[in-house]
């Protein structure tokens, strides 16, 4: 039958009696009494008898339809009949149903979630089938011709198949509809005879929101059409009414390094029609101790109020206890929609920040003559990363060699420029070229970490030039020449606390703390020129100061970007005592 609930449909044809029954028993004979004016009445009658039997037969007619269209719509008509509607019988049918197993599927109507609705019409579908016609069963978490649930073909064991869908279930992936129309297309291409698509999906606006996707569906859809190819689609769509959803679960620093604070963002949504209040949110942390596997529960988290659409964020801070993957899960409490409601973040904890430092001013004899002297004793005062930070040193001669992607971040410290290695071409001719600022750069955009100390060994012409890139390299800002006498200590120059952005890198002398900035003498600094900014390309984000100086000009004196994944700070002065007292 090509009904999904066919007992309704019967119960409803049955009904058809209901108001034929009530018609004869309306036309029952009654005892006749003449009376003075029945000659009249009767004369009337004889009259309109006809009319008024068809009136009564069109009315008769009318109850019986709506009580047939009553049990249709209730038992959920999908055809003309199994043969219009699946082209059974004729042994040309071919059939390719899509099944959407998205993690969205596995919202809970009722004892049943959607999915194993749209899984049982599917059966009932399949039940439907003639012997010979070609079939296909494909899942939108796979796709694909080659790994679809049942290839192109005919059904020879159907009770074999309807016991392994008894056995599918949700993916934890989104749809991927778009590439299951298209292997529906593949499939039916060059077939004959009756051809029809069926889709069994929830159609989130979620998943149809991507542009690119939506314009490709269209397309595939037209292609579809015009090959004759029939397209049902059955929503089994429904807006959960309590739905909090873990949108994102993500470490804020940098990287974890063991023994030190780390910074997690929990971010949830209510997906829901209703407010959520006082909901928890259960929290560990998964690692392994060198012995076995330890699983450390966090302090929970409560949601104490959140709008329907509104979104709850939170950070929270841990402190990982030995170098090694570590996993964060987050976990709601179950509501309509399960599979949202638990998120993980692995991150690998590390026993120590790799830093390279590249050293413009070694130094002589003494070791504290070199520019990383002091910023070295800061970050690894033992030498042996017990601080959190492996600390290695090099010359600008060494930059040929260096392979910044075994670090974190890199250091630059009065450099003057960066050694030209020449590069051959295909036609013989040679040109020079920076291929240490190329290395660095890609590393920088990959997510690694560069910090600039200037100071009066650099050259204007390099960082303006080929590390600026007219506003496009990893120098964020031109530089001018040196501002200040280093051997006049009695005039110097000192942050504006009121220029210290709050929420940047500097935000530690901010608030109560920028007393402390003032007590910091510049004696010399290479001021930035900021007046005519160049527009920042597409890896290259727009320059943030985040901090000047009290000079005519306030020169900035500490400047961000962000580049690519990465981001480069530069400091307007030197890292040792030569030019400040910091």
């Amino acid at each position: 039958m090509p009904f999904i609930h066919p007992i309704l449909f019967w119960l409803g044809v049955a009904g058809i009696s209901i108001p034929i029954i009530i018609h004869i028993l309306n036309r029952r004979r009654f005892k006749i009494i003449e009376w003075a004016a029945m000659k009249f009445l009767l004369d009337a009658l004889r009259k309109n008898r006809k009319r008024l039997r068809i009136e009564e037969l069109i009315l008769l007619a009318l109850r019986c339809l709506i009580v047939l269209l009553l049990g249709l719509a209730l038992g959920r008509f999908v055809g003309c009949s199994a043969v219009d509607t699946l082209g059974i019988g004729d042994g040309s049918s071919s059939v390719v149903f899509i099944l959407d197993d998205s993690y969205s599927m596995a919202q809970a109507r009722g004892q049943k979630t959607e999915f194993d609705r749209a899984r049982d019409d599917l059966k009932k579908q399949i039940e439907l089938l003639g012997g010979k016609d070609q079939v296909a069963v494909l899942q939108t978490s796979r796709p694909g011709r080659e790994d679809a649930f049942f290839r192109f073909g005919e059904i020879t064991d159907r009770p074999a198949l309807l016991g392994r869908m008894d056995a599918l279930q949700p993916s934890d992936m989104r749809t991927g509809l778009a590439d299951s129309l298209q292997t529906a297309a593949n499939l039916l291409k060059g077939t004959a005879g009756q051809k029809q698509v069926y889709v069994f999906g929830d159609f989130r606006r979620v998943d149809l929101a991507d542009e690119s996707q939506a314009a490709r569906m269209k397309t595939i859809y037209a292609d579809l059409q015009a090959a004759g190819v029939k397209v049902i689609a059955m929503d089994y769509g429904r807006s959960a009414r309590n739905n909090l959803t873990i949108e994102k679960i993500e470490l804020l620093d940098k990287f974890a390094v063991s023994g030190q604070t780390a910074r997690i963002a929990l971010t949830v949504k209510n997906n829901g029609q209703v407010l959520a209040r006082s909901v928890p949110i259960d929290m560990s942390v998964m690692f392994y101790d060198g012995k076995k596997m330890r699983d450390v529960a966090l302090p929970i988290q409560t949601i104490e109020s959140l709008e329907p659409n509104q979104f709850w964020r939170r950070e929270i801070s841990f402190t990982p206890e030995t170098p090694a993957v570590t996993v964060i899960s987050a976990k709601l409490p179950d509501d309509d929609l399960a599979g949202d409601n638990r998120a993980m973040v692995s991150l690998d904890v590390r026993k120590a920040t790799k830093v390279l430092i590249v050293d413009g001013r070694p130094g002589g004899a003494r070791a504290e003559d070199a520019e990383s002297y002091f910023l070295r004793l800061g970050l690894d005062p033992a030498h042996d990363g017990s601080h959190g930070f492996a600390v290695e040193t090099i010359s600008r001669d060494d930059l040929g060699d260096a392979v910044f992607g075994d670090y974190d971040v890199v250091f630059l410290l009065d450099l003057e420029n960066f050694p030209i290695q020449p590069l051959v071409s295909k036609d013989g001719k040679t040109t020079e070229n920076y291929l240490a600022v190329a290395r660095l750069e890609k590393f920088v955009a990959a997510g690694g970490g560069l910090v600039i100390f200037t100071g009066d060994k650099v050259d204007t012409d390099f960082y303006n030039g080929r590390l600026y890139k007219k506003g496009a390299g990893l120098n964020p800002l031109p530089i001018r020449s040196r501002l200040g006498n280093p051997r006049n200590r009695e005039r110097y120059f000192t942050i504006d606390p009121k220029s210290i952005k709050p929420t940047g890198i500097m935000s530690f002398f901010s608030g109560e703390a920028s007393a402390i900035a003032k007590l910091i003498r510049f004696f010399a600094v290479t001021p930035a020129d900021d007046k005519n900014l160049l527009v920042a390309d597409k890896i290259a984000a727009a320059p943030v100061i985040e901090a000047t100086f009290n000079d005519r000009n306030t020169s900035p004196a500490v400047v961000s970007r962000r580049y690519g994944r990465g981001q480069v700070v530069v400091i307007y002065s030197t890292a040792s005592l030569r030019w400040n007292d910091w």
